[in-house]
């Protein structure tokens, strides 16, 4: 069976009103179906909606999702009616969109996202206007709790990755969770440490004195520790406490530009994130050192400050170990932070103590848990990290999802699922190496070491299969 290219049944479609359904989702062919519908034809430029849209998100938060989207990809942010809050569009072409409803751009990724409540991805032909087939659109959803608040519409040459849209995500929650619907409870000034580390009670006495003097004087803090083990958290504690932050995350933007961005942050925003300093460059950690040393010198606060920032909070995944691995500027600037540095512990740091930290951390996820289930959990991330814990509590998370269950009970077994059999890895093997040839059969049996006729009925198998 020959499966046609999209391209191709959507000129089929165009031509005749009939669709593969094989080859197009559900979502695509209804949005091409409202497209033909409204008379827009696959050459014609897309339309406007002709009004302006009320300001619906603060300028605070457009800075952030422009700071967090990747300068490799153009974006449009929407409110919860698809018309465009703020955007960062390099293609003059794009610069005219007002909304991303599907009946004045054509099919994209942001409408369906929308629609199904889940990031999606359009791809280059797949969309219904011939203008979008360079690009693919991805739809972000921008949620407060089960309030859709707009969409994040990504547009690129190149398909987002999943680490960048489940990264996006995650940050775009991390926001909204701890910073919009915060600063609607005077900054946030009743929540406590608690609410946002979760170590044993024990511990967390002796780390909340330690943050309490850091507290003290408003001069740079410098936070460390592992991927996943809450620095982002911290650092929001504390820059919620004098204002809302503007964050910058480094690791997503290209070197070239850190000092700048960093130089804007410092000189327009009185409360600063910066995340991820350890994948900056020597020039940003120079402008950061001055800072530091002017801050430490200016120790009234008077006039002669001349940076805006009053609370600047970095993060990074170095340690004691790692910077002699740096530069002297590097070097440099951690020792003068070497009284303001906050190290975070692991889960492995907490072995006693796992039951304790896993009951928190159920906690924060506001569903159930069966004791069965803590059990085996409290096995399965023995030695493991919190990243690691945040995984596969994100993978229960989803299975109670999709089960409309209200009780955490399913526990992934990452191991068991990652054994195939036999006849998978041979199918594998087999299209990889015939692909990778350039669908010769010839040099494809040559190299499996098998005749052609075995070869010719193994891939009508395997691609029958695939279809």
């Amino acid at each position: 069976m020959t499966i046609p290219s999209i391209s191709e049944a959507k000129k089929t479609y165009i031509e005749t009103g009939r669709l593969n359904r094989n080859v197009v989702s559900k979502e695509v062919s209804i949005s091409w179906y409202k497209c033909k519908l409204q008379n827009l034809i696959p050459d014609m430029p897309y339309r406007s909606c002709g009004h302006k849209p009320d300001k619906f998100f603060e300028d605070q938060f457009t800075r952030y999702i422009d700071s967090i989207v990747p300068e490799a990809y153009q974006y449009v942010l929407t409110n919860s009616r698809l018309e465009k809050v703020s955007s960062r569009l390099s293609d003059q072409d794009l610069e005219s969109i007002d909304t991303i409803d599907d009946l004045y751009i054509g099919t994209n990724g942001g409408y369906i996202a929308y629609k199904i409540g889940q990031t999606y991805t359009v791809h280059e032909d797949e969309h219904y206007l011939d203008f979008f087939n360079q690009y693919a659109t991805t739809g972000i959803l921008v949620k407060k709790e089960s309030q859709v608040l707009g969409v994040l519409m990504l547009i690129s040459e190149d398909v987002p990755t999943p680490y960048v849209l489940n990264n996006l995500s995650l940050k775009i929650n991390t926001y909204n969770e701890k910073s919009y619907e915060m600063i609607k409870e005077d900054h946030s000034t009743n929540r406590t440490l608690s609410d946002f580390i979760i170590y044993p009670d024990a511990y967390l006495t002796t780390f909340k004195n330690q943050i309490e003097k850091l507290e003290e004087r408003t001069y740079p803090i410098l936070i460390e520790g592992d991927i996943g083990a809450g620095k982002t958290a911290l650092a929001w504690y504390l820059a919620l406490k004098t204002g809302v932050p503007i964050t910058l995350s480094l690791e997503e933007l290209p070197q070239s530009i850190h000092k700048q961005l960093i130089e804007s942050a410092l000189y327009q925003n009185e409360t600063v994130i910066i995340e991820n300093l350890h994948a900056t460059n020597d020039e940003s950690i120079g402008l950061l050192t001055a800072y530091t040393e002017e801050k430490l010198k200016d120790k009234n606060n008077s006039n002669s400050f001349k940076f805006k920032c009053n609370q600047l909070i970095l993060t990074t995944v170095n340690s004691d170990r790692d910077i002699i691995k740096y530069s002297q500027c590097w070097q440099k600037l951690y020792n003068r932070l070497n009284h303001r540095r906050v190290a975070m512990l692991n889960l492995v740091d907490f072995a006693s103590d796992i039951p304790i930290v896993l009951k928190k951390f159920i906690q924060r996820t506001r569903v159930r848990a069966t004791d069965t289930y803590m059990e085996k959990l409290a096995y399965m991330i023995r030695g493991k990290s919190f990243a690691d814990l945040n995984e596969v509590i994100k993978e229960s998370l989803q299975f109670v999802e999709n089960q409309s269950s209200p009780v955490l009970d399913y526990l992934p077994n990452r191991e068991r699922t990652e054994l195939q059999s036999l006849e998978e890895i041979e199918k594998a093997y087999v299209l990889k190496v015939y692909y990778l040839m350039d669908q010769n059969v010839t040099a494809t049996a040559e190299i499996l070491n098998i005749g052609r006729a075995t070869l010719y009925r193994k891939l009508e198998k395997y691609q029958n299969d695939t279809i």
